[in-house]
């Protein structure tokens, strides 16, 4: 069963309405010998202590609440419960983690209001210590009112889909039994979670360093520069430097030295597209800010910096190739200023600037952490047009696709895109990258898109990075952070018409 369907799981397990306590107490009467079976089970059921029911199917357990007996499983149910008597109703779906593209579980709570009105927004919690969420939903089958509440558990080998439904006019008595039966969910046991995404082989991953591995390559690219002229504001927070790379000199845009005496926290910024440095120091609108002003106004140093063929830069571009070593002598004249503290600083990019400060991380930046919103680590079946490079040569692909050396990543990366867009191919970077014992998380960020992502997820991020210990464990990043910034930043979501 896909997530799709969930919507019409009611209709599967339950095809009719609740009926009438009535209706049933009469047609037992006029059937004695199956009265008294329905009357005895009914009274274990009451009068004994309820027993969990658990299934190796979806590697959970359930405590039912009193008078709610197993039910028939059906297709894609793992565990089932129902009382006719109580009118409630319950189902528990297992889906196994690769089964599914990898989204938030707000994404997956939303997909689920079909035909149906929210009752409230989507609440946060855990379940056996995982990260959890739930909904409730209003809405009519044959004409009866019909309350239902789904909860979705990330657990360790997939996704557990819980769904809990009765009658509108019987949920009000049954909340107590709902609260209740929401609370005894238990994840049993199992293997270390799986991370999103179908990881390539082992053998995918590049037993050289990516700078030694492009050397013995000897890859040529072909001649392109593209130039923008960028127009640094008078009042503009920055200035335009020269750093050393190599044996030439590049340049770049940074902030000027606050002129306290202090060492202060850093981030080095690569923007997206091509080109270099062009909006880093202009506000936008919050729906695709991509100026680096929240990290100015937060009081860190700030440095984007221009790579070979860009601006009056030397040299032609190799769009994610000789790149690499220029970020990483961007990073290294960072280190090099005595107003900022070399231990805090983060690298941060937005698309094209993501994958290629992606592509420096597992070059080995030393750096506090890696920040990427939206990056690529996979070219495999990405598409620009007019590249400096055979897009159809399988060794230049590879050697701009960070993937492959996952298992070199020295510090943390955490990777944020909206839950609507494609992160296939980071997700299983993540997940090579966490059997190899390297950190990289992801983050899908709920009811966001590529673009608006960004103002909200820097509201989540500054206050974390400003109380950053560098010798204490890495920051966490929440759901439900993420959510509450989103909200915060673009409005609760608009009901559908």
């Amino acid at each position: 069963m896909r997530i799709r369907d969930l919507g019409a799981l009611t209709r599967r397990l339950h095809p009719a309405p609740p009926r009438p306590m009535w209706i049933h107490a009469f047609g037992a009467l006029v059937r004695w010998p199956v009265f008294l079976v329905v009357l005895t089970t009914l009274a274990c059921g009451l009068l004994g202590p309820p027993e969990p029911v658990q299934s190796v199917d979806c590697h959970c357990r359930i405590t039912p609440v009193r008078g709610m007996m197993p039910m028939d499983l059906l297709p894609g149910a793992a565990i089932a419960l129902g009382a006719p008597f109580s009118e409630l109703y319950l189902a528990i779906e297992s889906v196994d983690r690769n089964e599914l593209p990898p989204t938030s579980l707000t994404a997956h709570l939303d997909e689920a209001v079909i035909d149906e009105t929210p009752v409230g927004d989507v609440v946060f919690t855990t379940v056996s210590g995982r990260p959890a969420a739930w909904r409730d939903m209003e809405g009519t089958h044959d004409d009866v009112a019909i309350r239902r509440r789904m909860v979705v558990v990330d657990a360790p080998h997939g996704l557990l889909f819980l769904q809990i439904w009765s009658t509108r006019e019987a949920w009000v008595r049954n909340e107590p039994r709902t609260a209740a039966l929401t609370e005894s969910l238990l994840v049993l046991p199992t293997s270390p979670q799986i991370p999103w995404g179908d990881a390539p082989a082992a053998m995918d991953l590049d037993p050289l360093p990516l700078l030694e591995a492009r050397e013995r390559a000897q890859l040529t690219t072909l001649p392109k520069r593209l130039g923008i002229a960028a127009q640094l504001p008078e009042d503009a927070p920055f200035e335009r430097i020269a750093y050393a790379a190599g044996e030439v000199e590049l340049q770049g845009f940074l902030t000027r030295d606050p002129g306290d005496g202090q060492r202060h926290p850093a981030v080095l910024w690569v923007e997206g597209g091509f080109g270099g440095p062009s909006v880093v120091w202009e506000r936008r609108p919050v729906d695709n800010d991509q100026s680096a002003m929240d990290f100015v106004d937060a009081g860190f140093v700030v440095f984007a910096p221009a790579f070979r063929g860009e601006l009056d830069n030397p040299g032609d571009m190799e769009i994610f190739y000789g790149e690499t070593q220029d970020l990483l002598a961007a990073l290294t004249h960072l280190k090099t200023l005595s107003w900022v503290d070399p231990r805090r600083i983060y690298l941060a990019g937005h698309s094209t600037g993501g994958t290629n400060v992606l592509l420096a991380a597992v070059a080995g930046a030393e750096a506090r952490a890696t920040l990427v919103f939206g990056g690529r680590a996979s070219l495999q079946d990405v598409h620009y047009r007019d590249m400096p490079f055979d897009t159809s040569d399988s060794l230049h692909v590879r050697l701009r696709s960070a993937i492959h050396w996952a298992s070199d990543l020295k510090h943390p990366v955490y990777y944020f895109e909206g839950d609507a867009s494609s992160m296939g191919d980071a997700a299983a970077m993540a997940r090579l990258a966490t059997s190899s014992g390297a950190t990289m998380t992801l983050h899908p960020v709920p009811r966001a898109s590529h673009f608006d992502l960004l103002t909200p997820v820097r509201q989540v991020l500054i206050p974390k990075m400003l109380a950053d210990d560098p010798d204490g464990p890495p920051f966490t990043v929440s759901e439900a952070e993420l959510l509450a910034a989103m909200t915060r930043v673009h409005g609760p979501p608009q009901p559908a018409p």
